[in-house]
């Protein structure tokens, strides 16, 4: 359960406005969402059959050295860009430190 501090502190990482209003409300619905998501974490679902996909397979996960780099930027809104030339995404900043 999150407290008030803690609902501030989230607020403000996510850069979300609630007014003194509706901080009660917002964070009661916020701990039903934590309490419902322990719910479903105490089923026991050991004997479930997992199946992937229509036909019921999944590929196998496997590490390769294909270097799809270049593929992956030329097909980017910036791939005539300088960062685009070095290998790499200009991305905007978005979590800030204090």
């Amino acid at each position: 359960m999150l407290n008030s501090c803690e609902f501030f502190k989230l607020c403000k990482l996510a850069k979300v406005s609630v007014t003194e209003e509706e901080r009660p409300l917002f964070l009661e619905r916020l701990n039903g969402i934590f309490d419902w998501v322990q719910e479903l974490q105490s089923i026991d679902t050991s004997n479930v059959v997992i199946e992937i996909g229509e036909a019921g397979y999944s590929r196998e996960d496997v590490c390769s050295l294909v270097d799809k780099r270049d593929q992956v930027l030329s097909n980017t809104k910036s791939s005539n860009t300088k960062s685009s030339k070095y290998g790499m995404f200009s991305v905007p900043k978005v979590v800030e430190y204090e």
